[in-house]
């Protein structure tokens, strides 16, 4: 009786140890299946779970997933990492369905990365008459140099500002113009803010409702050629 129980308490070692090696595996990938089909793009998933064996009743105590190229209305975002805490999935419909069904979750966080490349096709089809244009994000600055359409002529465009989130409604990250030039001639002085308000006022440029998970900005900056967005999502 004692060999006995000494070989099934080793059966039970080796089979949890395989368990910690196989099975987290196995779920990322039903995981990343589940998000592509949700996010579109191409997730990438890292699981933290311990003892793995709770995977198989779908508990997590964090799941991570990084995704690339996810469109967000008309804007597409080079990266977007997502991290949640205390999660509940259920993981029939996961492993069988390759759909994911999240029960329960005590915290998301989410962070965007916006390359300049990014900004610069959103521009082309933001702004009537923009063309041969390119967007610069260095040192907390987004600049913005271009030819821009204004019949009866086209004028050569520079604009220089920052984004910062709209005090009051968290989901919009505007853009605040500080320096505007039209064929090199920068408008200054008092004139500046009349002539942004005649030209429609700071638009909203990233609208977070339309990302994939609607979001609420808590900070945003600027640096080395990405625009960096970090939120929480709205439960």
């Amino acid at each position: 009786m004692g060999r006995r129980l000494i070989v099934l308490f080793l059966l039970i070692l080796l089979a949890s140890a395989l368990a910690e090696v196989f099975l987290p595996r196995t779920v990322e990938r039903g995981l990343e299946v589940g998000l592509a089909n949700m996010l579109g793009g191409d997730p990438e998933v890292e699981l933290r779970s311990f003892p793995a064996l709770k995977l198989l009743l779908g508990r997590f105590d964090r799941i991570t997933v990084d995704s690339q190229n996810v469109p967000a209305g008309r804007l597409l975002v080079d990266h977007l990492t997502s991290t949640l805490e205390d999660v509940a999935i259920n993981m029939p419909a996961l492993l069988l369905d390759r759909t994911l069904v999240v029960e329960r979750v005590s915290r998301q966080t989410v962070t965007l990365r916006l390359s300049e490349e990014s900004l610069r096709r959103y521009l082309a089809e933001a702004v009537p008459g923009l063309d041969e244009h390119q967007v610069t994000l260095q040192g907390g600055v987004a600049s913005l140099r271009g030819r821009l359409d204004l019949r009866p002529r086209a004028v050569r465009l520079g604009v220089e500002g920052g984004f910062r989130i709209d005090a009051d409604d968290p989901s919009r990250v505007l853009y605040d113009i500080q320096r505007l030039s039209f064929d090199g001639v920068p408008v200054e002085g008092s004139f500046l803010p009349k002539l942004v308000e005649m030209l429609g006022g700071p638009e909203v440029f990233i609208d977070l409702d339309r990302s994939p998970m609607p979001l609420r900005a808590t900070a945003v900056r600027v640096d080395a050629g990405w625009l960096i967005i970090e939120g929480q999502v709205v439960e």
